[in-house]
């Protein structure tokens, strides 16, 4: 069975927030609206004035902001470039094959064994191919004619696993 696709960029900004998973962003909550603002509290008692710790503290926590923003909108602009992202968004064909799973384009092919496949399944956008848990092949939705397609696509590549691999 085979699909044809072609990414874009806001597939791969996708495909990073999905790796985000391991990092939640939960502790960088914590640290603006949990420890900034003790270390605030701390300040004022520490200078006795409530102005100036809250003052400085706000300030410090904006300029963090700002700086992080900045470079988060450079990392995005650079990475999703475009010029990087040329080779990944040709245009794909995935190929559930006996050996494996194919994926090829003018420029390259690829074939992961069944044995090295941990899992398949459909994520709301995407068909993941599981390779590690930080490692996943992704296919589309949209490559896919109808529901009945994808449906039959995911069952024929879960049919091929190896169990135990």
């Amino acid at each position: 069975m085979t699909v044809h696709y072609q990414l874009d960029s806001a597939d791969f900004i996708a495909f990073s927030r999905e790796n985000r998973r391991f990092a939640p962003e939960s502790l960088s909550r914590l640290y603006y609206y949990g420890v900034l603002p003790a270390l605030g509290v701390g300040l004022a008692v520490a200078v006795q004035s409530f102005t100036i710790g809250i003052c400085f503290t706000v300030l410090f926590m904006a300029s963090g902001w700002f700086v992080q923003n900045r470079f988060q909108r450079a990392y995005r602009r650079n990475v999703y470039s475009n010029d990087n992202l040329s080779f990944n968004t040709r245009r794909w064909t995935c190929t559930l094959a006996d050996e494996g799973v194919r994926f090829s384009s003018d420029a390259a092919e690829v074939l992961y064994r069944w044995s090295h496949i941990r899992q398949v399944f459909r994520g709301a956008n995407y068909i993941y191919f599981e390779l590690t848990p930080l490692q996943r092949s992704h296919v589309p939705l949209r490559a896919f004619r109808d529901e009945q397609h994808i449906q039959e696509f995911v069952n024929k590549a879960q049919s091929c696993l190896k169990p135990g691999a």
